[in-house]
Parts: structure tokens; C-alpha cells; sequence
């Protein structure tokens, strides 16, 4: 039986909206991804084993290895054909072209056989450029045919090419150790640069500037097109990718996908949904339903039920094996966190089963999640850093680790109790050290654009850049306490009772405020507002040019976090309160117990309290702000502030 489920909005749309295919074991699913960051499950159909799907002019045909299925944008099954032999790929031209290992069968658009070629050579992969059809043969020599199997030209190197793909006017080819770009010009390859990188890959897609190149191992490598050097790699067990504007979604080999926001020097692990995926692909479609489909969706007899979300809501409540000392990272379901002895504590949000394991002396840094999603960095007062993936990775640095470690771009950065600055790539292996000659007050603060910024307790905050070289120094206060907090031009520094704002650009002092009472060392902010709080419990929320705003008291204040509609949560000792941006109450929740740490939000909403060895769990409807507001932290503690321009 086929199940067809559309929502309501689909059916008004009248411009181009963006989809994602998603095919499983047994269905193929189209979700509207029009918010990048939110998709959409907005249709589903039966289906069963498929490999891949193609679209074009409003029709989705569906491939197995022995069956091709033509859907409409609506799902509806429109035609199937059965195949005599065992297909590998298909591509779309005027007709579908679909291959197996020495076999070309060509379709009409409504699956109907027109004819077939015999290739003298196994084809190993395919690909179309404009009219014309690519293939890769074992010997490692690329053809090109016309669509009428007329061969245009052949192409081969010193050594046999392994791989190759299209991507609009360009071809790119990769051999055992080079990559070569060339452009085709009136239908001919015409060299343009190549670059000193190789691996087993599987799908070159491009973003913006930007190549992403996906391996077989499951990683991804960022290579800007200015350079042709790999700036980023990361490991997310990837199959397949494609992509919509910024960002990436990764179909994963445990049929997970997983959005990856691809800036200009990184790349950047978000959320995932679905499961038991096994492939997915990007469309634009343009539906304007005819009328017998929309009487046929007017005539279901049952409308869903509107439900309306409160504001915040207790959710959960759980307790842990031992006392958390740390605020919680999160990871998929899971969420970590760790104790006073250096103890990692798990909690899984599905099963709601907690554990916790030795690892290490004295932890008192937050741990920090790496951008593969599933890496964690914990410092430690045994003068090293622990890697923890499927087993623990000790780092030693020379003194011991006190604050938490920041993502960069290239890696991770560490500071040590002695103020060495150490900075590692994503597999510790040390790229180089910055002698800071003080302690510091805070864990750094990165910016994807400028650097690295730290405060040591003599109140000088540095800026150091990515290859390790000094900046600019701007001389504070002295403190043994501060924060930092990153808007994309400027840096808000909470430091001996005031708040800096501090241009990134050149370090300069752009304003400073205080009050009668101290400003405590919690500050958040977006690209609009700045937000801190003095000892006395009085709320500010200040605009970046220094104006106050407004204000309002709070009782015995703990923490605030930024959403992304300009609201705040604000924590105290008894309840959790939302404020619009004028400080004025929207509404507020008891808690059940006293934060301990300061909480984390998720993408998905949740909000993570933890107190002592319980944990709190409440959905908000709203999600965190972009950039960097919740404590110096997203929900992995990366501390890395990225911006997308």
C-alpha cells in the first residue's frame, strides 16, 4: 500500500521551493529545506530497496538495481519498468541514459526503451556535461561521447585517473596523488591548475568558492578554488552529500543526515535528522497542483489537530550517576558532561540511560565537542588534554588545564596553567605554541575572520592569528576574572567590574560601561544587543554603540542565554524566566533544583539544566542566537564564533 502525506503549505506554493529527496530501505521521502537549518518532512512514498533519484522537469525517477520508477513532484508513482540486468547509474539529458557494468540502455522520459549501446571497456563511473556523456574505464581513461554515442574526445595522464565529476562548466579528475581542475571550452577539456592533494573520493560538490570533496572513508576536505589547498577536513562516516546554499547535508553509513555549514575557511557540524537514510539529493521544484489533486487533499476527512507550543515547558527530569562539575556538551542524543575527579558522565536522551567512566586527576574546563560531532577535549589537572573518541587520547602540555579548549579553523587551541597557548589539528598533533607569559582569566575566544583572542589576569587581551603570529595587545585592568563575548566586528569583555567594547580590527577601546554595583563576568550578545549583568542582580541590555537600552532586576541572577529572536532565558536560583528584548517578562517556569553550571541550549530548542547530579530538561520555541551568546559557548563549547557573509 502506498501512503502519501502532504502538508497544507506545499499546496500554495507558486515560486521555485527547495527540497531534499531523502530515499530509505523502503520509502522515498521530500523534505522542504526552504529554512536550511529546519527541514520539513512533507511527503512520503512506498518504495523498496533504491539506490539513487534524479529529478528534473517536475518528475523523480527512482533507481534499483533492476527497476527504474517515475514519481511526480507530488510523490504519485506515474509508471515503473523492470530492467534485465543489474544498473550501477543513470543520467539525465533529453532521455535517461542508464548504465550497467558494459551496457548503455537509453529511456524516454516515460520509461519507454529506445535503444542501447555495448561498451568495449567496463565503465566504472559516469557523469554528463551539457549534452554530452562522461565515463571512467578501469584502465584509468576518461571518454566523452555525444548523446548519440558519437565518441568527442578521450583523456588520460601519466597515471591512470581514479575518479572524476562535472560540476557546471568544469571537470575535475584525480589521480594517486593529484587533482586537476580543467574547463570545458566549446566542449573540450582545456587544463586550468591542479593541486598537490589526492584520496579515494567518491563526490566533489561545489559551494559558493569552494570545493568539498567527500572520500570513502566517510571525510570531508574543503578546498577553496582561489587556493586549491585543503583548509579543513573533518570525518562524519559520510555516503553521499549535496548541497543548498551554505550548507551541506550529509547522508551518513548509519542513515543519519547531517547538516554541515561550509564557511570560507570551515566547515562546521550542525544537527542531524532522519534515519535509516541511504541517499539524498537537493531539488528545486515548482509545484502548482492542478485542481483534481487539490479537491483530492480538500476531501480528507480529518484535518491535523493545531497544537501550540508553550514557551517553555519541563520536560524531563533525570539523575545522574555522580555530581557534574561541568556545563553539558551535546552530541546527537547524548550528552556529556564531567565531574570534579575527572570523571565523564553520559546521559543518553533516548534511552535515558547515564553512566560515568574514570578518566583522568582534577577537571574543572568544560569539555569542548571537536567538528567531527562525536570527538570530545577535556582538560585536566594531570598537565594534559584528552582526546575521547572510541578510546582516550592523552595530549601533555607543561602545566596543567584548568579552562576549556576552543575550535579553530584548523584544529583545536590550548591553554595551559603557565599561559602557553598550544594549538593542535584535529588529530593533536601540534602545529604550534604562543608563550602568553600570564594566566588566563577565561578560555580563548575564536574568531573565524581575525583569530584568537585571550585575557590573562594583568587585564591584556591579545589577539593572535591562525599561524600563531601576535596581532595587537590592548591593556585592560587587572582581574582574576573575565569573559569574552564575539559579535562579528567586535569583542565584549567583562573584566574588573566593567564591560569593554573592543574593535577587532585594531584592538582600540570603542566604549566602556559600569554601574554603582559590578558587572559579574557573564556577558551574551548577537549582532544587535549586548547583554550583562551586575552583582546586585540588575539585567542591561545595551546596543553595540554603548547605548543602555534598558534594565531590570532579577533576583539572585545565574545565567542568561540569548535566542534567536532576540529573547532571553534568564536563569536564577528558582525559575527560568523568558524576556523579550526590552526586558520585559514573557513568562516564567520554577525549577525543581539550582543550576549549578550554566545551562546549554540546543538547536532543536531544549535547554539542558544541570544541578549537582540532576538534570533538567525544558523545551523553549525558540532556538539559540547565531553567532556566539550562551556563555562563551554553542551547544558543542567550541568557543569559535563563526560568521557567514
Amino acid at each position: 500500500m502506498r501512503i502519501t502525506i502532504f502538508l497544507l503549505f506545499v499546496l500554495t506554493a507558486t515560486a521555485y521551493g527547495q527540497y531534499l529527496l531523502v530515499l530509505t530501505s523502503n520509502s522515498l521521502e521530500l523534505y522542504d529545506i526552504s529554512i536550511p537549518l529546519v527541514p520539513t518532512k512533507i511527503a512520503v512514498t512506498e518504495t523498496v530497496n533504491p539506490l539513487k533519484a534524479l529529478y528534473q522537469s517536475e518528475r523523480i525517477y527512482v533507481l534499483s538495481t533492476t527497476k527504474i520508477e517515475l514519481y511526480d513532484s507530488s510523490l504519485n508513482r506515474i509508471t515503473t519498468t523492470t530492467l534485465s540486468e543489474k544498473i550501477f547509474d543513470a543520467l539525465l539529458i533529453d532521455d535517461l541514459y542508464v548504465f550497467s557494468e558494459y551496457k548503455l540502455s537509453v529511456y524516454s522520459k516515460t520509461l519507454a526503451h529506445v535503444r542501447s549501446y555495448t561498451f568495449a571497456e567496463k565503465v566504472v563511473r559516469v557523469d554528463v556535461c551539457g549534452d554530452n556523456i562522461i565515463t571512467l574505464h578501469p584502465s584509468g581513461k576518461i571518454v566523452c561521447y555525444t548523446k548519440s554515442m558519437n565518441k568527442l574526445w578521450d583523456l588520460s595522464g601519466p597515471e591512470p585517473f581514479l575518479g572524476m565529476q562535472t560540476i557546471e562548466d568544469s571537470l575535475f579528475v584525480w589521480t594517486k596523488n593529484r587533482f586537476y581542475m580543467f574547463k570545458i571550452n566549446e566542449g573540450y577539456p582545456v587544463y586550468e591548475k591542479e593541486g598537490n592533494f589526492t584520496g579515494n573520493f567518491v563526490q566533489v560538490i561545489r559551494v559558493r568558492d569552494s570545493l568539498v570533496l567527500l572520500d570513502s572513508n566517510g571525510v570531508l576536505r574543503l578546498v577553496p578554488l582561489q587556493s586549491f589547498k585543503i583548509v579543513e577536513t573533518i570525518s562524519v562516516n559520510a555516503k553521499t552529500m549535496s548541497a543548498y546554499g551554505d550548507y551541506i547535508y550529509v547522508t551518513t553509513n548509519d542513515g543519519r543526515i547531517r547538516v554541515v555549514n561550509v564557511l570560507f575557511s570551515s566547515m562546521k557540524l550542525l544537527h542531524s535528522f532522519s534515519t535509516n537514510a541511504l541517499f539524498s539529493r537537493t531539488i528545486s521544484i515548482s509545484p502548482k497542483p492542478k485542481t483534481a489533486e487539490l479537491e483530492k487533499f480538500t476531501q480528507l476527512p480529518v484535518e491535523p489537530p493545531k497544537i501550540e507550543k508553550k514557551q517553555i515547558e519541563l520536560i524531563y527530569e533525570a539523575k545522574l550517576p555522580i555530581s557534574a562539575n561541568t556545563s553539558c556538551v551535546v552530541s546527537g542524543k547524548d550528552l556529556y558532561s564531567t565531574s570534579m575527579y575527572g570523571e565523564l558522565i553520559n546521559f543518553n536522551i533516548e534511552t535515558k540511560r547515564s553512566s560515568s567512566s574514570k578518566i583522568s586527576f582534577i577537571t574543572t574546563s568544560d569539555l569542548t565537542l571537536m567538528n567531527d560531532g562525536t570527538t570530545l577535549i577535556m582538560g585536566s589537572w594531570d598537565k594534559s588534554v584528552y582526546l575521547l573518541r572510541n578510546k582516550p587520547a592523552k595530549i601533555r602540555t607543561g602545566s596543567n588545564v584548568s579552562l576549556a579548549s576552543s575550535i579553530t579553523p584548523k584544529g583545536f587551541v590550548v591553554a595551559d596553567d603557565d599561559g602557553i597557548l598550544s594549538h593542535f589539528d584535529n588529530f593533536g598533533n601540534e602545529i604550534w605554541k604562543f608563550n602568553l607569559g600570564n594566566w588566563l582569566v577565561c578560555p580563548v575566544a575564536v574568531h573565524e575572520h581575525f583569530g584568537i583572542l585571550a585575557l590573562d589576569w594583568l587585564g591584556i587581551l591579545r589577539l593572535i592569528d591562525f599561524s600563531g603570529n601576535l596581532v595587537w595587545a590592548t591593556y585592560l585592568e587587572f582581574s582574576n576574572q573575565g569573559t569574552i563575548a564575539l559579535s562579528e566586528e567586535r569583542a565584549f569583555v567583562a573584566n574588573n567590574g566593567k564591560l569593554y567594547c573592543i574593535e577587532l580590527s585594531s584592538g582600540k577601546v570603542m566604549w566602556t560601561f559600569s554601574q554603582t554595583s559590578p558587572v559579574v563576568n557573564h556577558v551574551v550578545c548577537d549582532n544587535k544587543i549586548v547583554m550583562c549583568y551586575s552583582q546586585s542582580g540588575e539585567l542591561y541590555a545595551l546596543d553595540h554603540s554603548g547605548k543602555l537600552l534598558s534594565s531590570s532586576k532579577f533576583e539572585n541572577l545565574f545565567s542568561i542565554i540569548l535566542t534567536k529572536s532576540s529573547r532571553a532565558l534568564v536563569f536564577t536560583q528558582t525559575e527560568v524566566t523568558l524576556i523579550d528584548q526590552n526586558l520585559k517578562i514573557l513568562t516564567s517556569e520554577k525549577l525543581p533544583h539550582p543550576p549549578t553550571v550554566h545551562p546549554t541550549m540546543t538547536e532543536d530548542g531544549t535547554v539542558y539544566v544541570i544541578s549537582n547530579d540532576r538534570l533538567i530538561l525544558y523545551s523553549v520555541d525558540d532556538k539559540p542566537a547565531a553567532g556566539w551568546a550562551m556563555y562563551l559557548k554553542d551547544q558543542s563549547h567550541s568557543s569559535l564564533l563563526s560568521v557567514n557573509r
